[in-house]
């Protein structure tokens, strides 16, 4: 599948509150494409630990520091 179509499910499933689902896609996102600031955004508000939260919220801006969300 390719990551655009992978990224549009994961955000489907996240809207739909299928986090569990929506946080495995958007995990494989990143592996796929760890330069997806989008991707890494989502997983702001999907990822459980506390550390885990903190590390994508770095990624996001190291990606995109322009960032306000």
């Amino acid at each position: 599948m390719a990551v655009q179509n992978l990224l549009q499910r994961a955000i489907s499933e996240a809207r739909a509150g299928r986090e569990q689902t929506a946080r495995e896609l958007f995990l494989e996102v990143v592996e796929l494409e760890p330069q997806n600031a989008l991707a890494w955004m989502w997983l702001t508000g999907l990822l459980e630990e506390p550390a885990a939260r903190q590390e994508a919220c770095r990624r996001v801006l190291a990606l995109d520091p322009a960032n306000r969300a």
